[in-house]
């Protein structure tokens, strides 16, 4: 049984997949597995990564038809996996030599936490910069419930052992189910963010961009599916933010400000100011941790 298992789902990018199996070939810990889920490429992939698994024999490539999705895909991926650690790896970001090493020995010093995040570069091709996210380092893990402060996969480690389940993403997500699991997973162990940087999160035009309408989809699911578990401010929360993101045209978001300040209690909205404020100097300072900081103390003395 090797000690890490990677799963990496990837779609018609074979170019920038090479570099993100490149860098986990790279790791300091070289005791793992890689599991590259092909959900129905079109372009080299294919040939690529059957030359690959000749050439080392820790990569396994499955391929699926139909494009199932990125959660699907990771599922297939998890189900053909063994390893005490389990990470994941979109076929467009990097990790850094040291990343496997570093959330293994934290994960092995602290078994009261199961899953651990870390900071992270972007990459910014569009505008030809590069920017730094640091994120929340310690915080309540009532945090998690109002944003996905670990963000993505690429950036998280979990160690199997910690939870009563296998972890799965919910493939009904079309967006959040990264979220969604997290969430799961914190519901049984601690979590954690470590202050390295150790990813490379490359920010480009070929992504799936993040439309108004899925980051509504997915919001809403995260709060009908975990809502319980929320304080009522962190559900008043929610419920401002996705009145939000309906909002069409610029009298809807009016019409939808409105109604905010007149159901939202002033808690609330005082954080949802403080967020919006530190997104603004986000931009101006270029450090888009920013706003999730905020957030978390602010979430953090709420509840």
């Amino acid at each position: 049984m090797p000690l890490l298992s990677v799963v990496v789902a990837t779609r018609d990018r074979a170019q920038r997949l090479r570099r993100a199996i490149g860098s986990i070939r790279e790791q300091t810990v070289q005791d793992l597995e890689v599991v590259v889920v092909d959900d129905g490429s079109t372009d080299d992939t294919e040939p690529y990564m059957l030359d690959l698994v000749k050439d080392d024999p820790r990569i396994t490539y499955r391929r699926l038809e139909g494009g199932a999705g990125a959660a699907a895909a990771r599922n297939r991926g998890i189900d053909s996996t063994t390893g005490e650690f389990l990470a994941f790896l979109d076929d467009d970001d990097e990790w850094l030599a040291n990343k496997a090493a570093e959330q293994i020995d934290f994960l092995r010093g602290h078994p009261d936490v199961g899953l651990v995040s870390c900071n992270f570069r972007i990459q910014d091709e569009e505008h030809r910069r590069e920017l730094v996210h640091i994120g929340p380092r310690d915080f309540p893990p009532h945090v998690l419930l109002w944003a996905n402060v670990l963000m993505g996969c690429s950036f998280v480690m979990l160690r199997r052992e910690a939870f009563s389940f296998d972890p799965r993403f919910d493939e009904r997500f079309l967006n959040a189910n990264d979220w969604d699991l997290w969430l799961r997973c914190s519901a049984e162990r601690g979590v954690a963010t470590l202050p390295s940087i150790l990813c490379t999160y490359a920010r480009h035009g070929s992504q799936l961009t993040g439309t108004a309408a899925r980051i509504h989809r997915g919001d809403a699911m995260i709060l009908e599916k975990h809502g319980e578990r929320m304080s009522e401010n962190a559900r008043a929360y929610h419920r401002a933010r996705l009145r939000m993101l309906r909002a069409e045209g610029a009298l809807g978001r009016i019409e939808a400000r409105a109604a905010i300040v007149k159901e939202t209690p002033a808690a609330v909205l005082g954080v949802m100011s403080r967020v919006a404020v530190s997104g603004r100097l986000a931009a101006v300072f270029r450090d888009p941790g920013r706003p999730f900081r905020t957030l978390a103390r602010a979430a953090g003395r709420l509840g």
